[in-house]
């Protein structure tokens, strides 16, 4: 999924919740071109079924044909205008097109027609976010967690919000309570161990983006932000360490620090 680039962007998301699951894996490409021939020749004699358009949208969308899926949503929601999870999948197309406030249309409508799928407030507060609408991303967020308290990945994308506002206490509660649910995802380690970062708890720091790097080695910006840390507090050798094992990682030349 196409996100913001963002040194600090470890958001999470997910792919489009079909009406029918198909695997993305290469060993699948047969099987979902079969799929979208079957449909085809479906819909040929039942023109305004929206089942068969949601299902080839699926098919289409998993083989990363994201304009065929797109016109295939339109045409579902044409002849079923009350199904929340059409226009929940449009969005979810159209984000990915970066067609970022034509996305929040359709999450508009999704949660309008079903209030209670957490989903789509995680869907239309990434949208706010991406469109640095903090505060209504923080709201959407909120709503999910509400709907649905172990919702790990709202805590964690409200807690990116909150650092864009610069509140890195509140951010390092809602990244705490993301650990608490998922306690072995790199990513909320790096965004909590970032956000003391910030406010110069480096020892806080320091463990978190510590175990960020043990769960995920190609962490770039967890050795990245170990080492400024270390520069902050005037261990050199240990920023050289880890200035060197980022750039092994593929640290961005931007990023370089001159010496």
């Amino acid at each position: 999924m196409k996100i913001k680039s963002n040194l600090i962007l470890y958001i999470s998301f997910f792919l489009i919740s079909p009406l029918i699951l198909f695997s993305q894996q290469d060993s699948k490409v047969k099987e979902l071109k079969d799929i979208i021939e079957t449909i085809t020749v479906r819909l040929q004699e039942e023109p305004n079924n929206s089942f068969y358009y949601g299902v080839r949208s699926n098919a289409y969308y998993n083989l990363g044909e994201l304009n065929k899926a797109l016109d295939d949503l339109i045409n579902a929601t044409k002849n079923d205008s009350l199904n929340w999870e059409l226009y929940y999948n449009k969005g979810i197309v159209l984000f990915d097109l970066e067609r970022i406030e034509a996305s929040i249309l359709d999450f508009n409508k999704s949660i309008l027609l079903n209030k209670d799928n957490s989903e789509s407030y995680l869907a239309r507060a990434l949208s706010y976010y991406n469109l640095g609408y903090y505060m209504k991303a923080i709201e959407d967020n909120t709503s999910a967690i509400l709907l649905n308290k172990e919702y790990s990945d709202a805590f964690n994308n409200r807690g990116l919000c909150y650092i864009k506002i610069e509140k890195y206490q509140l951010a390092i509660e809602d990244f705490t309570a993301a650990i608490s649910l998922s306690p072995s995802l790199a990513k909320y380690y790096y965004n909590r161990g970032f956000s003391n970062y910030k406010i110069d708890q480096f020892d806080n720091a320091f463990k978190d983006l510590e175990v960020s790097i043990e769960l995920d080695s190609q962490n770039i910006y967890g050795y990245y932000y170990i080492a400024l840390a270390h520069k902050k507090i005037g261990n050199n050798k240990k920023f050289e360490y880890y200035y060197e094992k980022a750039k092994e990682n593929g640290l961005p030349q931007k990023l370089y620090i001159e010496k």
